[in-house]
């Protein structure tokens, strides 16, 4: 099966298969809270933590293989430090929930 939205030979080539569930579950975990911590900086107007939270979340998607996020996490990092009031969250969460679905069908496949 492939995956459009992480690689996954990046968790097994690192990680023993037993122990990527539970970090497949942290990282999505992880990447919905980082979302959520954007819309608060963003709302807030505070673009220095924006841009400490997407690049956390940018480190984490490369950790984990999942480079669309990874992506989108450093065009908001970047434009945060430019305080852009054009920081748009929307391909970025979009991109999450893809990566989601796709994950949580190499976690079913590992848990055969």
């Amino acid at each position: 099966m492939r995956f459009a939205m992480f690689d996954p030979k990046h968790l097994l080539e690192d990680l023993p298969r037993e122990a990527v569930p539970a970090l497949i579950a942290q990282f999505m975990e992880q990447a919905f809270a980082d979302l959520e911590a954007l819309d608060r900086c963003l709302e807030a107007e505070d673009f220095g933590k924006a841009q400490e939270v997407a690049h956390h979340l940018k480190g984490g998607a490369a950790a984990m293989g999942a480079r669309e996020i990874a992506r989108q996490a450093h065009a908001i990092e970047q434009a945060a430090a430019g305080r852009s009031e054009k920081v748009e969250l929307g391909a970025l969460r979009s991109c999450v929930e893809q990566t989601q679905v796709e994950l949580a069908a190499f976690r079913a496949m590992l848990e055969r």
